[in-house]
């Protein structure tokens, strides 16, 4: 199925998910200094970082309104040069449910003070890291303890911010990581003379408006393969998750509990008119409603798929 589609689905699921109260966007970030265990270890160190993440926003909803918050997470594993980049997206809201099925609203202009956070998630991080290093679940570790007192003795980042366009504008940037690879075949800007060029901004040079700058940047394709292959997640790996209210076995039952509890509000909480459910409908057959396909309009109007191509020596052969 194309993965448009399935990224639109996601997205309508997520859009109709959206409870009519306060949400923040919050990026938990592993130090870069992780990157050689992360590479060889991708299911367990992002198993990791998901699971410490929202355990860290769990804690912190407990502790401060004590109750359970909903969560979704989105994995990123890349920032715009390719290169090895994990972080986690988490769109959480701000309060939760209590344990005797009220509401307990949080505030709209602040959640958890970060600094808290950043060493909450630290310490949990670290903690279990070492015990997957202990039980020797982890490979190609042999530098474990010099990288190990290195990442514990910097500052980790987490960063947590009101979504200025509202929560749906954060859950559709969420969806175009679902499902898609590390670049897009348009920001390939050139394939030639054993090099491939592509577009990036450089969040570094901004321009007069704050805007990040478009440059190219090149490199030879054994290095883009190289970069673009650390990205590749083991099968079956879930990039989307959900924590706190909505998650596993009790998902269903509180997603119809909470079309109770906020009946009244949620029949006002129509959402972005920019997100409306016309639009994310798949092309489905006028006959049979099939959706795996495209029309022939359609393809006219697209740009040509990507030149593939070998590396032979010093020659790029289309």
């Amino acid at each position: 199925m194309c993965q448009g589609i399935r990224r639109r689905r996601w997205l309508k699921d997520r859009l109709d998910e959206l409870l009519p109260v306060s949400y923040f966007h919050s990026i938990f970030t592993l130090p870069h200094d992780l990157n050689p265990i992360a590479r060889f270890n991708q299911r367990e160190i992002y198993n990791l970082l998901f699971r410490t993440a929202a355990d860290t926003l769990l804690y912190l909803s407990q502790k401060y309104h004590d109750a359970t918050p909903a969560i979704i997470a989105t994995l990123h594993t890349w920032g715009q040069d390719l290169c090895l980049h994990p972080h986690v997206h988490i769109l959480v809201t701000s309060g939760g449910m209590k344990k005797d099925g009220t509401w307990k609203a949080g505030r709209n202009d602040y959640l958890f003070d970060v600094f808290e956070a950043s060493e909450e998630f630290k310490k949990r991080f670290l903690r279990k890291l070492k015990n997957l290093n202990k039980h020797k679940k982890l490979v190609n570790a042999q530098g474990f303890p010099e990288i190990y007192k290195i990442i514990e003795e910097k500052p980790w980042v987490v960063n947590i911010q009101k979504p200025f366009s509202g929560a749906e504008v954060v859950v559709e940037y969420l969806s175009r990581y679902v499902y898609r690879s590390a670049i897009a075949n348009g920001r390939i800007t050139a394939v030639e003379n054993s090099f491939i060029s592509f577009d990036i901004k450089d969040y570094k040079d901004l321009d007069e408006k704050g805007i990040p700058r478009h440059k190219d940047i090149r490199m030879k394709p054994q290095e883009f393969i190289r970069r673009f292959m650390q990205h590749v997640l083991p099968k079956g790996f879930r990039r989307s998750r959900f924590y706190g209210l909505f998650a596993g076995a009790q998902r269903t039952t509180s997603k119809e509990y909470c079309k109770i509890l906020f009946a009244e509000l949620l029949k006002e909480f129509t959402g972005s008119e920019r997100f409306k459910e016309d639009a994310w409908q798949p092309k489905v057959c006028d006959c049979c409603g099939y959706s795996d396909f495209k029309r022939g309009q359609d393809i006219q109007n697209e740009r040509p798929p990507p030149i593939l191509f070998h590396y032979q020596g010093r020659r790029l052969h289309a």
